[in-house]
């Protein structure tokens, strides 16, 4: 199971942030931070694409060598830290964290705690025996602590 933060929008209703490694970052890039609304990240990388391919002769073959090992490191660091970057712009455009939930997928862990916010912290959600909100849960606005203690199970 992975873990997934939930986080809710007044008018925007609620979005669902996988904690770690991002696959679809690994696999479409900057096309993943376009998609996300990362426009400084993708401002950063057009740009020191553009400074690199100027200063770099193009025949100059250790220098391109290094230049695409600094890419493909910045291409890992992207993946491994662009969720985190993602909960970040969710809270900039207005979004509050409410609580982390376990599931198979973003899909499910958006219908998993929407089922149990609407349980009002009231006994089980029936989905996989799990325990519902606590009450406090919809003012709750910190992150968790990463150890898993509070998180739900879908």
């Amino acid at each position: 199971m992975k873990q997934f933060m939930i986080y809710e929008h007044p008018t925007k209703g609620l979005k669902a942030v996988k904690v770690g490694w991002s696959w679809p970052a690994f696999f479409f890039g900057i096309f993943w931070m376009l998609y996300k609304t990362l426009w400084l990240l993708v401002a950063a990388i057009i740009g020191a694409s553009i400074v690199v391919a100027m200063v770099i002769p193009a025949d100059a073959l250790m220098a391109n060598i290094v230049a695409n090992l600094g890419f493909v490191a910045f291409h890992l660091v992207v993946c491994a830290k662009g969720n985190g970057w993602y909960e970040d712009r969710l809270q900039s455009r207005g979004f509050a964290y409410r609580h982390m939930v376990e599931a198979k997928n973003v899909d499910q862990a958006l219908a998993f705690y929407a089922q149990v916010g609407d349980d009002q912290g009231g006994g089980s959600s029936g989905a996989g025996g799990a325990d519902a909100l606590p009450s406090s849960t919809s003012s709750n606005t910190e992150k968790p602590s990463g150890d898993g203690s509070d998180s739900l199970k879908a």
